[in-house]
């Protein structure tokens, strides 16, 4: 079992070193449609709040915050830093964007299901903030999530738990971002997604 965990990792490593990730998202993601069950919220880590927990053959795989992309880049200030990306918007209302996560889909035996979602991000102004988030598997939307209870300028998770979890061949996220105005940063971090067998 751990030469399968190591060879997983080793894998991953090796496709995100080498750019085969297809950073291309969807033509301009939509709200509404399909929700998966389960359970969805926002929470504010910190170095006292627990790790969420995995079961024993679960795998978590996450995407740093440099690799998000502008649906419309045209639309933005956008400047990677070293812990994720300042995104800025040009004028005030809304825009999407996009990550990829790097997931396993099959090892060594049944095509592997997403049990959970998250992304992480961080506003400069109470009136600026995500309001939605779709999971993509391929050309699917698997869930569209709207996010409630961003309501401060404190670093949040949005998080969507699929229940049952779903059969996937690749994993993206999609997050709609409302900008009250010009002046207002919002500052993307990680992605991350938990699949089993």
């Amino acid at each position: 079992m751990k030469y399968r965990k190591i060879m997983l990792v080793s894998l991953v490593f090796v496709v995100l070193v080498s750019g085969g990730i297809s950073m291309s998202s969807p033509v301009l993601a939509q709200t509404a449609q399909p929700s998966a069950e389960g359970e969805s919220g926002v929470s504010t880590p910190d170095e006292n709040t627990p790790d969420i927990a995995a079961g024993p053959h679960d795998y978590d795989f996450v995407a740093h915050g440099t690799a998000w992309v502008a649906q419309r880049r045209g639309k933005f200030n956008w400047k990677p830093l070293g812990w994720g990306t300042a995104a800025k918007k040009k004028v005030a209302g809304d825009e999407w964007v996009h990550i990829s996560i790097p997931t396993a889909t099959r090892i060594d035996g049944p095509r592997f299901k997403v049990i959970f979602v998250q992304f992480c991000a961080k506003s400069s102004a109470v009136g600026t903030k995500p309001l939605t988030m779709d999971i993509w598997d391929n050309r699917t939307r698997i869930a569209s999530v709207p996010i409630v209870g961003w309501n401060d300028t404190k670093y949040h998770c949005a998080w969507k738990q699929l229940s049952p979890a779903i059969k996937h061949r690749s994993l993206g996220v999609s997050v709609k971002l409302h900008y009250a105005n010009a002046m207002d940063t919002i500052t993307l971090y990680k992605a991350f997604g938990r699949v089993t067998p």
